[in-house]
């Protein structure tokens, strides 16, 4: 299956803009790790922009549609009047169940991460059509994640991190990831399967182990002490 990954924003605009970050620059980030994570489990990708380019809304619809991509993931992160205003939010097609049903994987793994989990959402226009352009013009089951607030000085701090940037682009995959298993019917393999089993293999892991959890510095030394055994020998 092909997922379309829509970095919001770019060139001449900026979104947002608090404490010397750009929106653009963050979403553009974002977007980019989640396409590695993807591809590394085996996901088609294709993205409406890999750099700092203006790309007007009506272009990236009609590159999401020529690309016949089965969901459009766009990303972005919110700005506000007031400082106070934080967290996630993720805004899902007006009618569409299976539109709120991946919002609220993916905000339920940021929420994982710390962020406040403000809501999952739709928004009508005037005449009574989805409010945003993208969603309303793209033929793909489309979603928009506003991942942090720029405004926020808290939500901010987060988002100049790289280290934290991948944390939430590993949470956006892992919600896409369990949507399309139960609904595309394809099980997708983990980008760090290869590497596990290669552990495995070298009798340095046993058994069987989810390969999104943490682990302990206790499970870590054991694992190191294994290989300089093994090197010894």
């Amino acid at each position: 299956m092909k997922i379309c990954i829509d970095a919001g924003h770019g060139g001449k605009d900026p979104g947002a803009v608090a404490f010397d970050l750009k929106e653009k620059d963050a979403n553009l980030d974002i977007a980019l790790k989640i396409q590695d994570i993807l591809k590394r489990s085996q996901f088609e990708v294709y993205m409406t922009r890999k750099e700092d380019i203006t790309l007007p809304l009506y272009e990236r619809a009609d590159i999401i549609n020529a690309q016949n991509c089965d969901i459009c993931i766009s990303i972005h992160n919110n700005g506000a009047v007031k400082e106070e205003a934080f967290g996630s939010e993720v805004i899902y097609p007006a009618g569409s169940s299976k539109g709120k049903e991946l919002g609220e994987l993916i905000l339920d793994n940021l929420g994982k991460l710390g962020l406040k989990k403000r809501r999952v959402f739709n928004r009508l226009n005037s005449k009574g059509k989805d409010y945003y352009y993208i969603i309303r013009n793209v033929n793909a089951l489309s979603i928009i994640i506003e991942g942090a607030f720029v405004t926020n000085k808290k939500d901010n701090e987060l988002l100049k991190n790289d280290e934290f940037r991948t944390k939430m682009a590993n949470a956006i995959s892992q919600g896409i990831i369990k949507f399309t298993q139960k609904y595309f019917n394809k099980p997708q393999k983990h980008w760090a399967e290869d590497n596990f089993q290669r552990l495995k293999d070298e009798n340095l892991v046993y058994g069987e182990h989810d390969l999104n959890s943490n682990i302990t510095w206790g499970e870590f030394a054991t694992v190191i002490a294994r290989l300089l055994d093994k090197e010894k020998n």
